[in-house]
C-alpha cells in the first residue's frame, strides 16, 4: 500500500508567510535608511562630478544638463526616460 505524499500544513504555510513578512520588513527598513542618506540638494553646484543624470519630463531639464556638460562639470551625460517625440 502506497502512502500519499504529505501536503503542506497550514502551520508550514504560516511559517513561510511569517518569514516572507520579516524579510519584506527588513528590506523596507534598509530601503528607508538608504534613502535617508541621499542628500536632498547639492552642497556646491560647481563641483566636478563623474556624470550628469537628466530625468526627462520637466521643462528645461535637458537644457540644464547640456549646460552643465558644456561647463565641463562632468565627463558624461545620461538621459533617462526619453519621450518618443524628443
Amino acid at each position: 500500500m502506497s502512502r500519499r505524499p504529505r501536503r503542506s500544513t497550514p502551520v508550514g504555510m504560516g511559517r513561510l508567510l511569517a518569514m516572507a513578512v520579516i524579510v519584506a520588513v527588513i528590506w523596507g527598513v534598509g530601503l528607508f535608511q538608504f534613502a535617508d542618506t541621499i542628500p536632498s540638494k547639492v552642497e556646491d553646484p560647481g563641483t566636478h562630478t563623474d556624470a550628469i543624470v537628466v530625468l526627462t519630463g520637466g521643462s528645461g531639464r535637458l537644457d540644464e544638463g547640456l549646460d552643465l556638460l558644456a561647463r565641463d562639470l562632468a565627463g558624461q551625460l545620461f538621459v533617462s526616460g526619453v519621450y518618443h517625440g524628443l
